[in-house]
């Protein structure tokens, strides 16, 4: 409220500049700083009526609140507190006037600036290694002449101040460092009342937010501690220190398997807490968590694909899926995701010069017999539904085995009889493995331990002339061959192992002949009949 009988503006603006005043002469606690919020005072009635806020807003010290209260009208939004035992006397006066509280801020800044030089006396030795006491002396003969110094116009003034100090003291020149000791109990004290701003007049003249590090540094700002807990999951941030009416630092996003974090609540609260509220006193932060659903775990299929038109018509591959992942694959199904492996037989471009090879290791195991029937290129391949391309499994830990389902027309005569060898081209490198027929399966079995391009060869039936294989008009369960086609019309067949599109031109191959049968037998049967019957006739013509 304002107060309207001390004779208009001029009066109450001289009457409150005299007590001013008198309150620096006789110690009234006071802080130096720039006129940052003098505008304000000054400025016309529709900018004093904004409201004002400081960045470090008073309420949260102490010191400050024993001497004013929050007044929303007021022109920095504090008055002093009429029942303040150091303030009262200015509670009469307007602080809701720009032009009393302008005069004010200016009084304020002119004992500011002699404070300040208490401050940086008092900085300068603590950083130079003073002791407490040291400090302590210096700066209280310091704040002594100031006070004395501010008398330098008026002798009148200065004489009765230091009658007074004299008579109070015994000390005409204020307080001496052992009276303050023997008062205070202890140097710490001692020094914080050399310094002793009133900051709460500080908050009422515009002050506050300049001289906050001061009060920080002479220990009126309370420092609270904000901890955390975990609640059974995670690793709890440390703790931290915030000066009251500052804002704690949200830390990271807590993390643990199987629990999705919910934010922080006060303890014994199950209110969310706003890290952009400032910090009033020491508080525990709570963990808040939400347990995950358990995942779906995703499936592991395993597929074969044949290209069309190849002397292979089907696959198989002796290997569980799931052992072709790795432990992150494994994890990944677990959680949700598909897995998909897959054994791809394509036609497999080779030149004349790898085949000669391939056609000379195979002829090194079974002789000048072998046969180099075609050529494939197996791959092994995976992929997880969240990736971008898939994997190619070249290599393994373990041998497996593999089996190619031939095609009838690319079974010889007497299959089951036969040795039958795969060739593997792999990096340059040939090698020769072992392999087997079975007939009721029709399929070619090995074992390897990597995927390349593989020759499937064999030999001549054992024991017969490796001369020429036939074609049959059918082939039984056993594998022996039956054949309605005589010798000497059985057609030798070719045919093109190789991609059969645009992209990969067809290498042409000539295929072993299917069959073991001897041309010339039965002309020859035919003809020693013929001698025995012309023999037999002679001798009974004789006879």
């Amino acid at each position: 409220m304002r107060t309207e009988n001390r004779g208009g503006t001029a009066g109450r603006i001289l009457a409150f500049a005299l007590a001013v005043t008198a309150a620096l002469v006789f110690g009234a606690p006071v802080l130096a700083t720039p006129l940052a919020q003098v505008a304000l005072a000054q400025g016309d009635a529709a900018t004093a009526q904004q409201p004002f806020a400081y960045k470090h807003n008073p309420i949260y010290n102490p010191k400050a609140m024993e001497d004013i209260i929050q007044n929303p009208d007021a022109v920095y939004g504090f008055s002093p507190n009429p029942d303040s035992g150091s303030l009262k006397e200015y509670a009469t006066y307007d602080w809701t006037d720009p032009e009393v509280v302008a005069q004010a801020h200016q009084n304020r800044r002119v004992y500011l600036e002699q404070d300040q030089q208490i401050y940086d006396l008092v900085t300068q030795m603590e950083a130079e290694g003073a002791t407490t006491e040291e400090v302590a002396r210096a700066a209280s003969a310091k704040r002594n002449q100031i006070r004395i110094d501010s008398y330098k116009d008026d002798p009148e003034g200065l004489a009765k101040l230091k009658a007074r100090n004299l008579e109070k003291y015994g000390n005409e020149d204020g307080p001496t460092p052992e009276w303050l000791f023997d008062k205070y109990g202890s140097w710490e004290l001692v020094l914080d009342n050399c310094f002793n701003t009133n900051s709460g007049m500080d908050a009422c003249c515009g002050f506050y937010d300049d001289n906050w590090e001061k009060y920080i540094h002479f220990g009126q700002i309370p420092l609270c501690v904000v901890s955390f807990d975990a609640a059974g999951h995670g690793e709890a941030p440390a703790n931290q220190s915030v000066y009251a009416g500052e804002t704690a630092t949200k830390p990271e996003d807590l993390v643990a398997e199987g629990w999705t974090f919910g934010g922080w609540v006060v303890k014994g609260t199950e209110e969310p807490f706003d890290f952009a509220q400032p910090i009033a006193a020491d508080v525990v932060l709570v963990a808040t968590w939400t347990k995950d659903p358990e995942p779906v775990p995703g499936k592991v299929e395993m597929d074969v694909n044949v290209e069309d038109g190849l002397p292979v018509v089907g696959a198989a591959v002796g290997i569980e899926a799931a052992d072709l992942l790795s432990a992150d694959e494994l994890e990944r199904v677990r959680a949700g995701e598909d897995a998909h492996v897959w054994l791809d037989v394509r036609a497999a471009d080779v030149s004349d010069k790898t085949e000669a090879r391939m056609l000379e290791a195979a002829g090194d195991k079974i002789g000048a017999d072998a046969k180099l029937a075609f050529c494939v290129d197996v791959s092994l391949r995976k992929r997880l539904s969240a990736d971008d391309a898939d994997t190619m499994v070249t290599e393994l830990d373990q041998e497996v085995s593999v089996e190619l389902v031939l095609g009838d027309e690319w079974i010889p005569l007497d299959a089951a009889n036969r040795d039958w060898y795969v060739v593997c081209e792999h990096d340059g490198e040939v090698a020769i493995i072992p392999a087997e027929f079975d007939a009721e399966s029709k399929t070619v079995a090995f074992l390897v331990d990597r995927f390349s391009i593989f020759g499937v060869c064999y030999d001549a039936v054992k024991g017969e002339s490796p001369s020429s294989d036939v074609p049959t008009s059918s082939t039984p369960a056993s594998g022996a061959p039956v054949s309605s086609v005589p010798a000497s019309s059985a057609p030798t067949r070719t045919t093109t192992v190789g991609s059969t599109s645009a992209a990969a031109a067809p290498v042409a191959r000539t295929l072993a002949a299917t069959g073991d049968a001897s041309i010339c037998a039965l002309p020859l049967a035919l003809v020693a009949a013929a001698c025995l019957c012309a023999a037999k006739y002679a001798r009974g013509a004789g006879q």
